[in-house]
C-alpha cells in the first residue's frame, strides 16, 4: 500500500513488467527498485515529489525501442536512472523517435559500459553512473543531429512542474556564448 510502490507498479503493469528483488534472469522483471524509486521521486532533477509520468516515459522508451528482445540489461539500474535524468532534463524538447531509433542501434550494455568509462575517466566522486549514462544518451542523441539539444549545464529549469504534477516544464535555454562576438 506503500504511495511509490504503488504508482511504479502500475506503470510497470501497463507494459507487463513487475519488480522482483532478487537478480532473476527471467525476462520482464525489474530488480533495481531503487533506481525506479529515484525516477518516480523525480530522478534527481526535480523537486522531490511523486512523477509517476516520469517512469512511464522512461519505460515506455525502453519497451517501444527494445520490445520483446529486451535484454536483462535493459532495465539495469544505469539504463533506468541513465534515462529518467535524460528524460527530466530535456522532456519536451527530445524527439521520442528519433531517442527510440538510437536506443534501438545500441545494445544497453554498450551505453552502460560506455557511462562507466566516462564515470571512471572523471573520477568516481566527480558523478555517479546514472549521470554519466544520461550524458552518454545525451552525445549519442545529438551526434549527426541538427536539433541538439543544448549541453546538460546550459538548460535552467525555471518552474520545475505546475502543482497539479503533470509532466510538463518550461525550461528556459542559456546561451553559453551570448556574451561571444565575432
Amino acid at each position: 500500500g506503500e504511495p511509490v510502490a504503488v504508482g511504479i507498479n502500475d506503470v510497470l503493469r501497463t507494459y507487463g513488467l513487475h519488480v522482483e528483488w532478487a537478480n532473476n534472469e527471467s525476462l520482464g522483471v525489474i530488480s533495481a527498485i531503487v533506481a525506479l524509486e529515484n525516477i518516480y521521486k523525480g530522478a534527481g532533477v526535480y523537486k522531490k515529489g511523486a512523477y509517476p509520468d516520469l517512469v512511464d516515459k522512461v519505460i515506455r522508451t525502453l519497451h517501444r525501442a527494445y520490445g520483446d528482445k529486451a535484454e536483462r540489461a535493459t532495465y539495469s539500474r544505469v539504463m533506468l536512472e541513465g534515462l529518467g535524468i535524460f528524460i527530466a532534463n530535456f522532456g519536451a524538447r527530445i524527439d521520442y523517435d528519433r531517442l527510440q531509433y538510437i536506443l534501438q542501434g545500441t545494445v544497453p550494455r554498450q551505453i552502460a559500459a560506455q557511462a562507466r568509462t566516462l564515470r571512471d575517466a572523471r573520477g568516481k566522486k566527480a558523478s555517479g553512473l546514472g549521470q554519466a549514462a544520461a550524458e552518454v544518451l545525451h552525445q549519442m542523441y545529438n551526434h549527426r543531429y541538427k536539433q541538439k539539444l543544448p549541453e546538460f549545464g546550459a538548460v535552467e529549469i525555471l518552474n520545475t512542474l505546475p502543482d497539479d504534477n503533470k509532466f510538463e516544464q518550461d525550461q528556459l535555454y542559456v546561451d553559453p556564448n551570448q556574451y561571444v562576438t565575432t
